[in-house]
């Protein structure tokens, strides 16, 4: 009887020709990407929170309302070098994005060999975990950037070797060394570098080698060399009464249980790799426990970091804050992870007995890099679009492209066009410089960076209005600090001319304090009268400009705390609330309504047009007055005004599709008309 040897495992080829094929079109692909990357740093407007941080970087000091000084340094030095520009606040974050790849490939080089440390650290260059890192200031990439590179210090002063024993080599005490310096770092950085600390715990709780470094002295030089990190965050919250770790730990979550943000975090954690990627780093993660199960220390320092990081977030996110909580917060757990996706791919690439399982195993391969490259490239496009709507996606942008970086730059411009003809008349009426008011630390924070840069002119800080958006972020404190806030506008340039924006409030229920904001603007500023409205192109935000006098502080109209005494129409509310067509929204069939209430004022409302895109589409006279089924919405009755409402039928379908704008114009019965803001909105079929 003849016997048969069974045929070896097939392993991992690819023919020499192939080979460099890909390694060509990686790299092609990789720097079309940093190509990319680079243009949208120089172009993209900031997003407000960069705005915020630049303003940070303005004013360095040892810690602020929300995080340490190192984020706000790094942004410093980039501006020092290149100026008040999108590049200079961004240069710095995008250098720590480049170095994402070389500290997965120095942490994986030991743990995993050259050949997969080298695969890992290429495969993060296009993937979303490290193709968009760097293309905002954001704290994230330096903490990703410090953790790993302490991981791998930590990792090499951890070995076999020597563990357990009380001295230590020369080599062993310099990574120690390194370890302490990159946590002092990433404490120096953000709070969220806790869980990369609770990850080395866990490793040194949970497995032999790690209790073992309980004993070495230079775990313990480490921790004396990081302990000082700690140092911005303690002094600040000791002289602020704890504000910034009140508002981190304490006051913006609920700490009540939200089962649905269990499932909402793996849905956000698949919509943020793409679900091929992530069924990968699932693969990853359980060959990562496995191998820590079967005695491999270096799976389980990696895993510990992984698990720290993704699940303690995990556990947490039910406890805190649903609105705040960002899914990218998590991506640092990713990154070890990383480092086993090359076997992962290999062991799939083996997998399948029959051709068509060996197809499907192989297109599993390629698509798994394929579809994080086609992920990443397709944000980057997207950003890209914002910034040359005309060159990408003409059509299309209008509908799909509503992100918070539309416009601020043109925003900026509308407004420097105002505040230098208010500084003008100022200075021709003989009166002082004008102040630029913004109605939150948000829209405030983009002024200010975009008017940093008027040529030749002094810079101008926008102060900010007392708004929601400020307790909601925990940033008013720090406005106080700065003395950008509102009680400080009243307190330091009484009687001042003021350039003043405000959001337009339209009519939506569920947005009160819209309407309580805006007639506490009359607390603030007298003399109030509209010059000018700006609505993104979106549609997505809409200003209006008013001119007025900065309230005196003992003024008894100035309280910041209650409406307004008198008189109630001041100049900065609407002639109208549009409930129909929505701004930004979309209005779709034959038979549609422009409706909403008209306010009247000294004298009654005739007639009521519909004016779109410069059209006459409609009038008709408003129906009767509805203030009884206002009065229970305080704060939005107003008690000495009418409101009138209207509603005027017209059919979209006649009209062309894409981006619309339409206002009203109001006849009163004394001859004057006034015109309401804009709105924008979009007809489909296209």
């Amino acid at each position: 009887m003849t016997s048969t040897t069974p045929p070896a495992p097939e392993t991992f080829r690819i023919e020499p020709r192939t080979a460099r094929r890909l390694v060509w079109a990686f790299w092609l692909v990789a720097a079309a990407l940093l190509i990319l990357k680079i243009a949208i740093i120089a172009h993209l407007d900031l997003f407000w929170d960069e705005a915020y941080y630049w303003q940070a970087s303005e004013r360095l000091a040892i810690g602020y309302a929300d995080k340490p000084f190192m984020n706000a340094l790094l942004i410093h030095i980039g501006t020092t070098l290149f100026g008040d520009t999108f590049f200079g606040v961004r240069i710095i974050h995008m250098l720590f994005g480049l170095l994402l790849p070389v500290g997965i490939y120095w942490l994986g080089q030991p743990v995993v060999g050259h050949r997969d440390a080298l695969y890992a650290a290429a495969f993060s260059l296009i993937v979303p975990i490290g193709a968009l890192q760097g293309l905002q200031a954001q704290p994230e990439i330096v903490l990703a950037v410090y953790a790993i590179f302490a991981l791998g210090a930590f990792e090499r002063a951890s070995r076999t070797e020597g563990a357990g024993q009380a001295g230590e080599t020369g080599g062993q005490t310099k990574w120690w060394l390194l370890f302490g310096l990159l946590c002092a770092l990433g404490a120096a950085t953000h709070y969220r570098f806790a869980p990369f600390i609770l990850g080395i715990f866990l490793y040194m709780i949970l497995t032999r080698v790690g209790r073992a470094q309980w004993g070495r002295h230079g775990f313990w030089l480490a921790v004396l060399v990081g302990l000082p990190g700690l140092v911005p965050l303690i002094w600040f919250n000791l002289e602020t009464d704890f504000a910034s770790f009140r508002y981190q730990v304490v006051d913006r979550n609920p700490w009540t249980f939200h089962w649905i943000a269990l499932v909402r975090y793996w849905v956000g954690q698949i919509l943020a790799l793409n679900p091929l990627l992530f069924a990968a780093y699932v693969a990853a993660t359980v060959l990562a426990i496995r191998r820590w199960r079967e005695g491999n220390d270096r799976a389980a320092l990696l895993a510990a970091v992984t698990i720290a990081y993704i699940g303690g977030y995990y556990l947490l996110t039910p406890w805190t804050d649903q609105k705040h909580f960002a899914v990218h917060w998590p991506g640092i757990g990713y990154a070890p992870l990383t480092l086993f996706l090359p076997e992962i791919l290999r062991d799939v690439w083996r997998m399948g007995r029959t051709v068509w399982q060996k197809r499907i195993a192989r297109g599993l391969v390629i698509g798994v890099p394929l579809s994080g490259a086609a992920m990443s490239l397709g944000v980057l496009i997207f950003l890209a679009a914002n910034i040359w709507p005309q060159a990408l996606m003409p059509a299309v942008l209008d509908r799909v492209s509503r992100l918070p970086v539309q416009g601020w730059s043109a925003l900026a411009r509308e407004t420097e066009s105002h505040f230098s003809a208010l500084e003008a008349e100022a200075k021709k009426r003989g009166l002082p410089a004008p102040v630029l008011v913004a109605p939150d630390y948000i829209v405030g924070s983009e002024l200010s960076f975009g008017l940093a840069r008027r040529p030749g002119a002094p810079r101008v800080s926008a102060y900010t209005l007392d708004h929601p958006n400020n307790v909601r972020d925990g940033l008013e404190f720090q406005y106080e600090i700065w003395k950008l806030d509102q009680a400080s506008l009243v307190a330091l340039h009484a009687g001042k001319p003021a350039l003043v924006l405000y959001e337009v409030p339209h009519y939506e229920f569920h947005e009160p304090l819209r309407f309580v904001k805006r007639r506490l603007l009359c607390n603030v500023i007298r003399d109030a009268e509209p010059v000018g409205e700006w609505v993104s192109r979106g549609g997505r935000r809409h200003y209006q400009f008013f001119r007025g006098f900065v309230r005196d502080a003992a003024d008894p109209s100035s309280a910041t705390n209650s409406l307004p005494p008198a008189p109630i129409d001041c100049g900065v509310m609407p002639a109208a609330y549009i409930a129909q067509p929505k701004q930004g929204g979309t209005v779709r069939g034959q038979i549609a309504s422009v409706f909403g209430w008209v306010r009247e004022a000294e004298s009654k409302v005739v007639s009521v047009a519909a004016v779109l895109d410069g059209k006459v589409i409609g009038e008709i006279a408003p129906a009767g007055d509805v203030i009884s089924s206002l009065r229970h919405m305080t704060p939005y009755a107003e008690p000495d005004v009418t409101y009138q409402s209207f509603g005027l039928p017209w059919n979209p379908s006649i009209h062309s599709p894409g981006r619309h704008v339409m206002h009203l114009a109001i006849r009163y019965a004394d001859g004057t008309e006034r015109i309401t803001e804009k709105r924008v909105f979009y007809i489909p079929g296209f």
